[in-house]
């Protein structure tokens, strides 16, 4: 199931802060960020079953797969995946 956590900005003279303060990072173990050399490149993942993701749309769009995949529709979008299992399980599955 998907769901949106919504931030904010708060911007003065010095420099802008996005933030996402609903975000709890509890079972979180790894992240990677990702930007995509294109649009419309599918980029997927394995552990879908088992691994629960979340993703932060740094820049750009995208589509996010109902199974196992992300679809950038802005070139150079970048996403970041945060994920609930450590490298070490999702290579025993």
């Amino acid at each position: 199931m998907l769901h949106s956590i919504d931030g904010a900005i708060f911007s003065d003279a010095r420099s802008s802060i996005l933030y996402l303060n609903d975000f709890k990072f509890t079972e979180i173990e790894r992240f990677y960020a990702i930007t995509n050399s294109d649009k419309n490149r599918i980029r997927g993942w394995q552990d879908y079953k088992l691994d629960f993701t979340n993703f932060y749309c740094v820049s750009g769009s995208f589509n996010i797969g109902y199974v196992n995949a992300t679809v950038a529709l802005e070139k150079d979008s970048k996403l970041i995946s945060f994920l609930t299992l450590t490298l070490q399980s999702s290579k025993r599955r």
